[in-house]
């Protein structure tokens, strides 16, 4: 339903305003709460929240706007709902995806912009990743079977690492399928299919295990039986899967799945590459500042152990160009990428610690999400705040 009624009120005109205001500013997400007797409206651009409106309006009335607009029934019921608005702006039809929040104070509506562009499909060189990361995603997705994992928390960049990925495969020769929550953008060649809570995504999961797909993504694993579903897919069904999980390193998301309850050999044997990834803001070009930090072991005392007495690196200052944040909305990818060796297999299944299987992955090579960030935080690129915020020690 889109929001142009030939008669508004003021608050179905303040909802509009809101939608529009917030393409306009870039947005990937718009909160609307009550707060005292007002109505408070807070964009997020980038990792900052920037407050567009602090109203008095009747808030029942601004909710009620969004929950038709949404396509929710008339009866809120106790939790949380989902849905999607849909806003006509010229030719374009924008999505964005709502979601109403209990609180003590009333619903709280939070807005994620959904993207609905055909993506180029030489994304996956694009991201940013290191050569030898790059190249081995490359090598697991040419793979017949096995269980690619993308991990990292909300806002690390996984749906455009996972459907970069769908977009590298030839799609031409390989059955691919996906099972995601709200799909987003536009995949060539992939049957989509959303999935509004867990025993739907279970139930489209067995399905695909049975029909001729080869390759499946699945948004969001979470759960033993979705976890179980999908090493049974690769392990019985030589099938690719391809899945997103909360998880904030790569040995820390095998851990999880083991303390899931599924057996260690499962695990071991089905999984082909872990790769966790964060998100960092990129420091304003116009007002960086050149900053030198002293060597040490903590973010108060610098970021190396055994590092240099030194390590020169810049800071955020803010200035018009970046509307004061310092940052600009642009962020950089750093990830880690764990492919399974023999000897990682054989840790798991051996009910290894999650600190036992990171150092091994480092003896194998593998560059931690830390360092990464530590690197790019010495090309001046972003800021020791925001690889301490966002990168667990090594």
């Amino acid at each position: 339903m889109t929001p142009t009624p030939k008669t508004e009120t003021p608050e179905v005109a303040f909802v509009h305003r809101l939608l529009q205001e917030g393409l306009t500013q870039g947005a990937s997400h718009i909160h609307v709460e009550p707060v005292d007797d007002d109505v408070v409206v807070r964009y997020r651009v980038g990792r900052g929240y920037r407050e567009f409106a602090r109203e008095t309006r009747d808030i029942s009335t601004v909710m009620t706007r969004l929950r038709t607009l949404a396509g929710f029934s008339t009866v809120p019921p106790f939790g949380p709902e989902w849905g999607v608005i849909k806003l006509e702006n010229g030719e374009k039809v924008h999505r964005f995806g709502a979601q109403m929040l209990p609180s003590l104070s009333g619903k709280k509506a939070v807005l994620q912009l959904l993207r609905d562009t055909c993506m180029d499909p030489r994304r996956l060189d694009e991201l940013g990743m290191l050569y030898d990361q790059l190249d081995t995603l490359k090598s697991a997705l040419e793979q017949r079977s096995g269980l690619i994992v993308l991990c990292g928390p909300t806002g690390s960049g996984l749906d455009t690492t996972a459907y970069a990925s769908l977009l590298r495969l030839d799609r031409s020769a390989r059955s691919v399928a996906s099972i995601e929550i709200v799909a987003q953008g536009e995949v060539p060649g992939v049957h989509r299919m959303e999935a509004g809570d867990m025993d739907e995504k279970n139930a489209m999961l067995r399905a695909l295990i049975r029909t001729d797909t080869d390759v499946v993504y699945v948004q969001d694993l979470s759960g033993v039986e979705s976890a179980t579903l999908a090493l049974s897919a690769v392990l019985e069904h030589q099938k690719l899967v391809i899945a997103s999980f909360r998880g904030s390193s790569a040995a820390a998301a095998l851990a999880h799945l083991v303390h899931l309850g599924i057996e260690p050999w499962l695990v071991g044997s089905g999984i082909k590459l872990i790769q966790a990834q964060r998100l960092l803001r990129r420091l304003c070009p116009e007002c960086r500042e050149h900053a030198v930090v002293l060597g040490g072991t903590s973010p108060d005392e610098g970021p190396e152990q055994n590092g240099p007495e030194s390590f020169a690196s810049h800071r955020a200052v803010g200035c018009d160009a970046c509307h004061g944040l310092g940052y600009t909305d642009e962020r950089i990818l750093v990830c880690e990428s764990m492919p399974f060796s023999d000897r990682l297999q054989q840790m798991v299944i051996a009910k290894a610690s999650e600190s036992e299987v990171q150092a091994q992955a480092v003896r194998e090579g593998m560059t931690t999400l830390r360092s990464m960030a530590l690197g790019v935080a010495r090309e001046g690129v972003t800021t020791l705040n925001e690889v301490y915020l966002h990168t667990p020690p090594d």
